[in-house]
């Protein structure tokens, strides 16, 4: 059985995890539909483009600077969709990949981007979703949805799990403390890009105790939206110009 007809993954369930405490179903689905930048919610698990994005700049970030090896973009997203990724795993992966920077850094300076980000999203599945499921059948799951052979896979779990020294578990604290990091790495990074912050954007910044950044943020977006409306106000002036200098 493949992930692909599997409704084990494919259902959208991002509350039914070990980790209580956002209040009603109802209610985290529409924290994150906006935190997130998802729109509309899709009908199967996988991460927005914006987090999708970001996870590919945090898997990038951990080589070091001489090495070529990134986590791309496209290949990130390919993983997303086949693998049904929801945000509750990522959030869960991301603390294992900072717990493992700050502990077993040569692992992480071995392992390519895009294996360390499979390895670390199938161990989050489990323990989110650990149902008492044969692990080789989760695995051979694992391995047709990413494109590596079953023994690749067993592979890559073993020198994980010995690598973070089998410490998987992650409190509850933690683990809501780094999704609101993630909403707000989220909300800076796009209201940044698009010139402008949401409201929800400016609600999950003002409580960050990074002010500095934040001030700089919107200092940057107050610029990019005064030089697009000086730039409309002279263009009729610049069209007339360049048709006067066209008549001569």
């Amino acid at each position: 059985m493949s992930v692909h007809s599997s409704q084990k993954y494919k259902k959208r369930d991002w509350t039914r995890i070990k980790f209580s405490g956002v209040g009603s179903h109802r209610h985290f689905l529409e924290r994150i539909r906006k935190t997130l930048y998802y729109g509309n919610l899709p009908s199967t698990e996988r991460l927005s483009l914006p987090v999708t994005e970001l996870a590919a700049e945090l898997y990038s970030e951990v080589k070091t600077r001489q090495s070529v090896q990134r986590l791309r973009l496209e290949e990130a997203s390919k993983i997303n969709r086949n693998a049904c990724i929801s945000p509750c795993t990522l959030v869960l992966a991301i603390i294992y990949l900072e717990q493992l920077k700050s502990s077993n850094y040569c692992y992480v300076d071995k392992i390519s981007p895009s294996d360390l980000f499979i390895v670390s999203l199938m161990i989050a599945t489990k323990f989110l979703n650990d149902s008492g499921e044969e692990d080789d059948i989760l695995n051979s799951e694992w391995a047709s949805s990413v494109g590596l052979s079953l023994p690749e896979v067993n592979r890559l779990e073993r020198e994980f799990l010995a690598a973070i020294n089998w410490e998987v578990f992650v409190e509850k604290t933690n683990f809501w403390k780094r999704l609101r990091l993630l909403e707000r790495e989220i909300a800076l990074k796009e209201g940044i890009k698009r010139g402008w912050f949401s409201y929800t954007d400016l609600e999950n910044l003002l409580d960050t105790i990074n002010g500095v950044a934040l001030a700089q943020a919107v200092i940057t977006s107050i610029f990019v939206n005064m030089v697009e409306l000086a730039r409309i106000a002279l263009w009729p002036h610049d069209l007339q110009g360049t048709c006067k200098k066209a008549s001569y």
